[in-house]
């Protein structure tokens, strides 16, 4: 009884080691094989009324954070970007995330400026 027992515990304690997958090679790269993957990143602006207040500056919220958008966006590299737009009731996706470096329809592109508040 006591053998039936153990090899029971064994194959339970077997069988959940399985379950306990280890994905770190997906995030570290540990693989065998070498494949490049650039992080996809989805910039949401907010643009509910509050964008409007100027809290004690000569900008707006919204300029200031368009401002703060462009500079990124200048700088960075080897990543997908996309815009969505936030409002009070949720909000569409202006540009979907895509390669930063790709090229882009003209009639993809939403001003900035347009976005109203």
């Amino acid at each position: 009884m006591l053998y039936c027992r153990m090899l029971f515990l064994l194959l339970c304690l077997s069988s959940s080691m399985q379950a306990w997958a280890d994905d770190l090679e997906i995030y570290f790269g540990t693989s065998n094989e070498q494949v490049k993957y650039d992080p996809n990143v989805l910039f949401i602006m907010d643009t509910s009324g509050s964008m409007g207040a100027y809290d004690n500056t000569n900008e707006s919220r919204m300029l200031r954070v368009q401002n703060a958008l462009k500079e990124t966006l200048r700088s960075v590299t080897n990543v997908n970007a996309g815009l969505m737009r936030f409002s009070d009731y949720g909000g569409p996706i202006l540009y979907p995330v895509r390669p930063i470096d790709d090229t882009v329809s003209p009639e993809l592109i939403t001003p900035l400026s347009l976005i109203h508040i």
